[in-house]
Parts: structure tokens; C-alpha cells; sequence
């Protein structure tokens, strides 16, 4: 099958001879296959977003050429205003760019410019909301009226209402809490799988693209530096870390364990080949009453049967569950309500004023601008968050705890170290 689209020999220079000419793509051939969830890559600086603007024809190439089944993008005006309609693009913090007096219209506005109108612009309208999970009753609401999530929501289905055919989207989990990123990450993933669509998906967050993508091109200098399997790329964790990138944690904690001469397997980079990995192991050792998970553990008690019918069918054998490397509660306050976020949505960068060495409130480090706490991060909105996560999850910590299962329910997250040494405590390192 010929790739829906390709990259050859591109490359964009910003402001060409000048003193401040800067190479942001340097000769980088790439392309798609239909249906792909690729993820795209690197530090700040590499070329990524460049790189993506390219494709839906949002740039010019210095040099080079894009093509979308194999016809130029920029070979015509025709052509290209065509092909933006067939290649989406959702910007970083897309929720700012929302102006309608409806959800509804906000949706509508993409497809409408189409020129699609009627029976089947309400179509799309209601389908692309079904597809980021909106209610029908939520779209005759102002988006001004609506959550930082749900807000992010509309942006991006008012353009999977224009139907493309390749959907790119830039960080489009940043800002997020964790459940706010799930939902969207769901979100694309529904919407390739429903129409076969391809997807590239920007990430600072290796998390997200080891569980999320099929492929990931890294992006170095201007440069495509590796493509391939999160398989494939993950194991070369040293030169990830020599271009200024980190590898999923999970991935981190294995090789720790690994060092501590515990028999693991060496190709874990998701939470679910943790899980496998951990319960081989256990089994191995005679603990059969006792399963491992690491991180993103059942909010319900059908969550938890659930996990443990996956385990059984993974181990072969049947035993409980869970030790949940988490952090106490403490920890979880202050990197929640020590978030600030650089007011330059072009630059999105978030700081923690309880980072070590601490952030100063005040400027952005990288672009200078002003930073500043988002209401979902106050210390009250925070703590009311916890308050009901701990009233949905104590019927889970008492499932677990019957039978004499071993668990250990806090809250999420936890630095390398701090899930590392959980973790050999329970293994009885």
C-alpha cells in the first residue's frame, strides 16, 4: 500500500540569509501508511513542530517536497487549500483558540467552511463529539462555561468534524491531569481505529507514546534520528539520553530491579509488560497468592476483578492482586498545587515551585513570560480531588485486602527512586 503521506528531502530554513537564518528541518524523508499511530519526538528545538506544519501545507519547504498520495501539496492553490481539509492539525492548547457562543457551533465551524452544511454538517457535528466522549446536552453550552479538559475536547473535534484523513496533533495531553489525559488519549485512538485514519502525535511525554503509539520517529537537530517500534527504540535508552530525552519510567525501574539481580525482562517500556513481567517473576519464586502492578491501578472493584482475570490469563495462574507504586499524599499536594504554567501557550512550559533545585515563581526560563497556577491546581480544588478519589478507591483497597492480598493503594505517581525502592521492598530485595 503507497504511504498517504511523504516527506522528501525536506528542508525549512527560518529567515534565509539573514544573521538569524536557522536550519529547522535539515533533508528528512519520512512517510505514513494509512491507519498509523505514529509518535513524533525531541527535545524543544529538534524540528517536531516544524516538521508537522509541513504536512498539512501550514509551511513552505526551503527546499524539497510533501506530498499526499502522492500529489504535491503545494502544487497548486486548489490543491492546497484541499489538502488542509485532509490533513488536521490540532496546535498545543487548542482550547484557546475557541470563540463561539455554542460547543455546537465551535464543532461546526471547520466542516461549515468546507461547505457542508444541513443534515450532514449536523452529522459530523454529533459524531466527532461522540468521538472525544462530549454529551450531546454539553454542546448547546458556551466552551467557556466547561473544564480545561472538556474545553480541549471541543478544539479537537471541531476539527476530527472536518473528517481528515491524517490527524496531527501537537502535545495534545499538555496541561492535562491524569484522567484528562487518558480520556484524550482514548479519544485518538478511537478515532484511528473508526476510520482508519493516520495519526502523529507530539509528545514530551514517553509514557504516552510508548503505550499509545505503533511507531515513533525521533526527531535530533533538524534530523530524524531513529524511526521505529516503541520496541525498538525504547532498548537504546543511552542514545535517547544523549540527545536530551528520557525513556518511560517503567523502563527506568526495570533496569534498576534488573541491576539489583532480579531476572526481568529487558524490553518493558508499558505498564502492562511491567505487570506480565513482574507476575512471571513472582510465580517463578512460588508466590502465587500475590500479583505486581506497576502505576495506573483499578479505580473500581470490577476494575480490580478485571486485573485479576488478566493476570491469571498472562501467568497462567490464578492469585491477587496488587502492589501499586505510587506517591504518598504529601508528595502528590505539592506537585499538584506547585504547578505554574507559562502564559505563552506558544511555549507551554510548566514548572513546579517545589522542584529540586525550586522554581521561582515569576518568568518563564525559556521565552521570559509570566507564569502563573491554574485553578484546577489551588490547594482546595486539589485536596476536593483527592477527597473523592479516596472515596471511590476504598472499596478497592478492601477487595484487595480479603483473602490476604497485598496492596499498597496511594495516590499516583513517584520519582524513579521512590517506585524503585516500593517496589524492591515488596519483591523482598
Amino acid at each position: 500500500m503507497p504511504p498517504i503521506i511523504s516527506v522528501n528531502d525536506l528542508t525549512h530554513i527560518y529567515s534565509a540569509g539573514t544573521p538569524f537564518e536557522h536550519v529547522a528541518v535539515d533533508h528528512v524523508n519520512f512517510s505514513a501508511e494509512p491507519g498509523e499511530l505514529i509518535g513524533v519526538i525531541g527535545h524543544t528545538g529538534s524540528g517536531k513542530s516544524t516538521l508537522i506544519q509541513h504536512l498539512n501545507a501550514l509551511l513552505k519547504p526551503t527546499s524539497g517536497t510533501v506530498t499526499f498520495r502522492g500529489e504535491d501539496v503545494w502544487k497548486d492553490k486548489k490543491t492546497t487549500h484541499a489538502i488542509r481539509g485532509k490533513v488536521g492539525l490540532v496546535f498545543q492548547y487548542p482550547e484557546y483558540q475557541l470563540f463561539e457562543e455554542s460547543c455546537f457551533k465551535d464543532i461546526a465551524f471547520g466542516p461549515k467552511n468546507q461547505g457542508v452544511t444541513g443534515a450532514e454538517l449536523e452529522r459530523r457535528v454529533y459524531r466527532a463529539a461522540s468521538f472525544v466522549g462530549l454529551e450531546r446536552e454539553l454542546l448547546e453550552k458556551s466552551p467557556f462555561d466547561l473544564s480545561g479538559g472538556q474545553k480541549r475536547r471541543v478544539a479537537i473535534a471541531g476539527v476530527i468534524a472536518m473528517e481528515p484523513e491524517v490527524l496531527i496533533l501537537d502535545e495534545p495531553t499538555a496541561g492535562l491531569d491524569a484522567a484528562g489525559r487518558e480520556a484524550i488519549l482514548k479519544n485518538i485512538r478511537d478515532y484511528r481505529d473508526a476510520q482508519n485514519a493516520t495519526v502523529l502525535m507530539v509528545s514530551h511525554s514517553m509514557e504516552e507514546v510508548a503505550r499509545t503509539c505503533d511507531r515513533l520517529v525521533v526527531m535530533h537537530r533538524g534530523h530524524i534520528a531513529m524511526d521505529g517500534t516503541p520496541a525498538e527504540i525504547f532498548p537504546r535508552a543511552a542514545e535517547l539520553k544523549a540527545i536530551g530525552l528520557d525513556v518511560p519510567q517503567v523502563t527506568e525501574v526495570f533496569t534498576l530491579l534488573r541491576e539489583a539481580g532480579i531476572s526481568l525482562p529487558d524490553d518493558v517500556y508499558t505498564v502492562r509488560q511491567a505487570t506480565q513481567g513482574l507476575a512471571n517473576y513472582i510465580i517463578a519464586k512460588g508466590g502465587q497468592e500475590k500479583g505486581v502492578m506497576l502505576d495506573g491501578y483499578p479505580r473500581t472493584v470490577a476494575q480490580a476483578r478485571s486485573l485479576e482475570q488478566i493476570l491469571s490469563a498472562q501467568a497462567g495462574l490464578a492469585f491477587g492482586a496488587a502492589v501499586c507504586v505510587d506517591a504518598p499524599r504529601e508528595v502528590l499536594m505539592r506537585r499538584l498545587t506547585g504547578r505554574r504554567m507559562c502564559s505563552n501557550k506558544a511555549c507551554g512550559a510548566i514548572y513546579n515551585i517545589y522542584a529540586v533545585p525550586p522554581k521561582v515563581e515569576g518568568k518563564c526560563d525559556r521565552c521570559g513570560a509570566d507564569l502563573y497556577q491554574r485553578s484546577d491546581d489551588t490547594e482546595k480544588t486539589v485536596a476536593d480531588r483527592l477527597r473523592i478519589y479516596d472515596e471511590q478507591t476504598a472499596p478497592v483497597a478492601d477487595f484487595y485486602r480479603q483473602g490476604g492480598r497485598l496492596v499498597t493503594v496511594q495516590n499516583a505517581g513517584g520519582s524513579i527512586e521512590e517506585n524503585y525502592a516500593r517496589l524492591a521492598q515488596a519483591l523482598g530485595i
